[in-house]
């Protein structure tokens, strides 16, 4: 398996992979909790897994408290003589992972929220067999040192020849993350898609080529989620299509949401520069309004929900479409996570797209134009929550880019005035995926 890589550097939180095929859901019933998490946990036998501890970790800035030497576990619980345990008071505006481990057998839930294990495991986790995770590492440019599974306290390091084996790791879709030296001897982190690590992936030992340019790719649609590339290693990222509600003057689109069987269908074959897939996007106006315009919002976190990333070193965004009418590319700044601030200012670029084929188009900074949507009427007042949230203590609405800081929690597509539009290799040029989180 050969993972596709983005390169990173050592500044702050990578999230982890979302949750897949990891612990195999049960059925069972579940276990009522205000802001927390509770579950029971059972052994491949079938039998409750008790007195064994189980520990809530901390995605959000696992890579940051790992670089300091820093334990990532925010809690623990021991489960009872049935295997049930239970988490109080949970951080809701934090991502964090459900893990433990006893003998042979584990367990490891991403992004895990009471929700998730009342929905998917029905309220019981079963556990399963550790497996291992191997392979080399091929760059002639840089020196690995490490390799890291995100979001886990799982890492091994890497020998003289590029090989590494990451022993005893729970079964679950992971990100991985390569530590390697430069020439002048600072750090930087390489940073790939999802991994599966299962019982059927297991001794087939894996091939890593790292990309060596200071780009990030935010997404390609290679693979059939509706998922941005970035969002295993923060956490976050998923891809929504929104119509021109309210229902009086509604679009009909496809995908028409974002649930993965749904963006799956608008994954087609064919894609820019000879690559194998890309977005397709159809809209048209719905029949109760006729002489209205449609449009459709393609529109993904960059990775966690509400978290702002900075884009203020960008030389340039670029990205392959082609179609018909417009299409306009929004960088938003939205409400600050965990805030009453109410926010939403967006820099733009349109473009009219060519319906003959692939088109790269090109947007820098100074291309950008601003326009302000929420904004409070005294914005002094919320200093503390703008720069809690990294954004600049605005004094005032911003009307360039420079003066949002460069700081983004979406990217957004709004295709309109046409029928359908296509999309592929989403790209941010000049910066690495560390630098989103200075």
């Amino acid at each position: 398996m050969k993972a596709r890589l983005l390169l990173a550097s050592l500044s702050a939180a990578f999230l982890a992979a979302f949750n897949g095929c990891g612990p195999e859901p049960l059925a069972g019933g579940t276990i009522e909790t205000t802001n927390g998490i509770a579950a029971r946990v059972v052994l491949p036998s079938g039998r409750p897994a008790t007195n064994i501890k189980v520990f809530l970790l901390d995605e959000q800035d696992w890579l940051k408290k790992t670089k300091a030497g820093e334990s990532i576990v925010m809690d623990s619980a021991e489960t009872d003589t049935d295997g049930k345990f239970r988490f109080k008071d949970v951080d809701t505006n934090r991502t964090v992972s459900l893990y433990a481990d006893v003998e042979t057998y584990g367990m490891l839930i991403h992004s895990c929220t009471q929700k998730l294990v009342d929905v998917a495991y029905k309220g019981t986790i079963g556990m399963s067999k550790k497996v291992s995770y191997q392979g080399t590492i091929k760059d002639t440019t840089y020196k690995t040192e490490k390799i890291l599974l995100a979001g886990s306290p799982f890492a091994s390091e890497v020998d003289s020849t590029g090989r590494f084996i990451i022993k005893d790791v729970p079964q679950e879709y992971y990100s991985v993350v390569i530590l390697r030296k430069l020439p002048n001897e600072t750090h930087e982190y390489v940073v790939g898609e999802n991994i599966r690590l299962d019982e059927w992936t297991e001794g087939k030992p894996t091939i890593i080529t790292p990309d060596t340019t200071k780009a990030i790719l935010i997404e390609d649609f290679e693979d059939l989620d509706n998922r941005n590339l970035l969002g295993p290693v923060f956490g976050g990222g998923w891809w929504d299509a929104i119509n021109d509600y309210p229902a009086d003057n509604a679009t009909l689109l496809q995908p028409v949401n974002a649930a993965p069987q749904n963006f799956a269908r608008a994954i087609t074959n064919g894609g820019s520069e000879e690559r194998a897939r890309s977005l397709h996007v159809l809209y048209q106006a719905a029949r109760s309004a006729p002489t209205a315009e449609p449009f459709v919002l393609l529109t993904s976190n960059l990775g966690a929900y509400n978290v702002h990333y900075n884009l203020g070193g960008m030389d340039s965004l670029t990205f392959f479409s082609g179609g018909s009418g417009r299409l306009t590319v929004e960088l938003v700044q939205t409400n600050p996570a965990g805030s009453e601030v109410a926010l939403e200012v967006i820099a733009s670029k349109s473009f009219d797209l060519d319906s003959n084929g692939w088109t790269k188009y090109s947007i820098k900074p100074g291309d950008l134009g601003v326009t302000v949507g929420w904004f409070p009427n005294d914005p002094a007042s919320f200093k503390a929550a703008f720069e809690k949230a990294r954004l600049p203590a605005y004094t005032k609405k911003p009307g360039t880019w420079e003066e949002m800081g460069g700081m983004v929690t979406q990217i957004r597509f709004k295709g309109a005035g046409g029928a359908e539009f296509w999309l592929d290799h989403i790209r941010i040029h000049g910066i690495t995926a560390g630098d989103l989180v200075k």
